[in-house]
């Protein structure tokens, strides 16, 4: 019997053990544990076997990932102090605990889990792992491609008493990347950038956004037709002869380089804040070894080693934009500012703002329901503080289930606006979507679309049961292909996000899910276009569930793990069919079920029109109302 672990993460770590694939006695002697598709999908070309992540790390997996990060994040949130010589303190606190819990400590943690299943059902006795950098060689964070496979493997053996053999991957050789031009070279472009700033915006309503993702643009545009003489900063998708000419005419603004480097004063000041910070934090930690101890291997050092390195220097570009911001400030203050994230210097920005009795606004992409399952309202509550609940003065409630999550969210910190759905995907009038559709799905537009977008998580940003492994999302696309297949007259579109599968082609990417002529996989365009023109959407626990409810889009939302669903909804199982009637939202929790509630989806809801009208939408949907000249007074 195999006793004999090889694991990897990544498809270049794959060519590392190249030696032992070519073994006669592979199979005899070797298991390979491929945790991550990317590192499969190499592994597969080359006809070697594997185990998928997936097979070691199960509900309940997720629910000790979960429970074991909380507590750890729970001491060190407690004893975790950092306030700059501006004012500002929440934004630290969020960022802090949210680079150290989802980019860091539920790493450690799930590996860990993952390997200790995997050691108990098998007998391991010797490792055999890539190397990878230790936490104080990290600039920042781990990059998407990048690991710390092997030290957590490391880690975690030498307190097991397991053999572990290392292979040394040239991939995680430090390079340093000079900057091509000198931070004071920065810092002077950024003052000059000011003095222009100051003089256009002279005489003008300024309407500043932090970022221009998802549809902040449009709310920039719609802002801007409310008040005179708008000045617009930030918030664009103008090409470039188009923003040269609102530029021309004193319309729109854009600093480049945001955040420019710090002043070697400011930042000397704030590290050594930050350092007596993580002085408090280390005596916690020591104080607490138990706490800090998980499956037998403890996390002292791991954990100190990245807030000394990594997260303090990840720190420092929040501070960044605090001074810059607060240097902006200083010239001349926006008028109305918004932002779609409270992640780092945007968050620090709102905080800023609440300091100097600026109005702001945080306007979240992104989901947020109040739930009574622990596990999953322990986690959006993580999840809500760097997108929803912050130290904004104003924070803009886009659906009933946002107004509903800000009602139940204590303490009060941001004025809730009841906006209406502004960054969501919404139906453009000049837009023909019956042409839209035969365009993308061409001689399968006459078909029941069905659209699947769901977003997975590779480990190192991760956050257990509200959100899909890799694997798990895999495996959900793979069941509903399965099942379209068998359906007449139906066509699976998959939207995928490239950035979720770091490294990985297109091409990589279709070779996960098993071929059909039902699906096609997405990438192209605008999600909006595919959203607006589908019968059906299925998801995990995406924004895209509100984007399509919002649009009287009926979900399907499919957990074949059988966690928890999103939203309530209709759960539509085959021994009680029967008795289900039509609704904005269902919920399938097995694959056994999956066959049959789509095809009563499709029968009952979709090709009936007396059962589309008769869905109840109101839970879901708040429409716009004049909030905007309330507000930019």
């Amino acid at each position: 019997m195999s006793n004999k672990l090889i694991l990897v993460e990544h498809a270049y770590q794959v060519e590392l053990f190249n030696e032992y694939f070519c073994s006669l006695k592979f199979e005899e002697e070797y298991v390979v544990l491929a945790i991550s598709p990317s590192a499969q999908v190499e592994l597969r070309k080359r006809g070697t076997p594997f185990i998928k992540s997936n097979h070691y790390f199960t509900n309940e997996d997720h629910r000790s990932v979960s429970e074991k990060s909380h507590e750890m994040t729970k001491l060190i949130r407690e004893n975790f102090w950092l306030e700059d010589n501006f004012g500002v303190r929440h934004a630290y606190e969020t960022e802090f605990v949210n680079f150290f819990r989802h980019h860091y400590l539920n790493y450690w943690l799930s590996v860990i889990k993952i390997l200790d299943n995997a050691v108990d059902d098998l007998s391991i006795d010797t490792i055999y792992v890539p190397s990878s950098p230790i936490p104080q060689d990290f600039e920042k964070n781990i990059a998407e491609s990048g690991t710390m496979l092997g030290y957590i493997c490391q880690h975690y053996s030498a307190h097991k008493g397991l053999d572990v053999s290392v292979h040394h991957d040239p991939h995680n050789l430090k390079v340093s990347k000079s900057a091509l031009l000198p931070d004071f070279i920065k810092r002077l472009s950024f003052s000059l950038q000011l003095c222009l700033y100051k003089l256009m915006c002279s005489k003008k309503y300024v309407i500043w956004a932090t970022h221009s993702a998802y549809n902040i643009p449009r709310v920039m545009e719609s802002l801007s037709k409310n008040v005179e003489h708008p000045f617009l900063v930030g918030g664009t998708n103008h090409r470039k002869l188009g923003f040269l000419w609102s530029f021309l005419r004193r319309e729109r603004f854009k600093l480049h380089d945001f955040p420019p480097p710090p002043s070697k004063q400011g930042k000397k000041i704030f590290l050594a804040q930050y350092d007596c910070a993580i002085r408090r934090i280390k005596s916690v930690i020591r104080e607490n070894k138990a706490e800090y101890t998980f499956l037998g291997t403890s996390m002292e050092h791991p954990i100190v080693a990245y807030l000394e390195n990594g997260l303090r220097n990840q720190l420092q570009e929040t501070f960044k934009g605090v001074e810059a911001f607060f240097r902006v400030i200083k010239q001349r203050k926006p008028d109305f500012l918004i932002s779609n994230q409270a992640t780092g210097f945007h968050y620090a920005i709102g905080e800023l703002c609440c300091l100097n009795n600026i109005k702001a606004m945080l306007i979240s992409h992104g989901t947020h329901v109040s739930h009574s399952n622990s596990l999953a309202r322990a986690e959006w509550k993580e999840n809500s503080h760097f997108m929803i609940y912050s130290h904004f003065p104003m924070v803009a409630a886009q659906t009933p289930l946002m107004q509903k999550f800000l009602d139940d969210t204590e303490p009060v910190l941001s004025l809730p606006v009841l906006t209406g759905p502004l960054l969501f995907s919404k139906p453009d009038p000049n837009k023909d979507y019956k042409a839209l559709r035969r365009h993308l799905y061409s001689e399968n537009h006459e078909k029941k679309i069905i659209l699947h977008a769901a977003t997975p998580f590779p480990w190192n940003n991760f956050q257990p049961w509200i959100t899909l492994t890799q694997d798990e999302y895999v495996h959900q696309i793979n069941d509903l292909i399965r099942v379209v297949e068998n359906i007449p007259n139906s066509f699976l579109a998959i939207r995928v996000r490239l950035k979720s599968f770091g490294g990985m082609s297109l091409n990589a990417i279709r070779s996960l899910f098993v071929q059909s002529d039902c699906y096609e996989v997405c990438v192209e365009g605008a999600f909006e276009d595919y959203l607006l023109t589908s019968d059906l959407l299925v998801s995990f626990s995406s924004t895209t569930i509100e984007e399509a409810l919002q649009n009287k889009i009926p979900v399907l939302q499919y957990d074949p793990f059988n966690r928890y669903s999103h939203i309530p909804a209709t759960h539509l199982k085959t021994v009680s069919l029967e008795e289900s009637v039509p609704s904005a939202v269902y919920y399938v929790s097995s694959y056994n079920d999956l066959s049959t509630g789509l095809n009563w989806i499709i029968d009952e809801h979709l090709r009936c029109k007396t059962s589309q009208s008769s869905v109840d939408w109101n839970n879901y949907i708040m429409h716009e109302n004049d909030w905007i000249s309330n507000l930019l007074v």
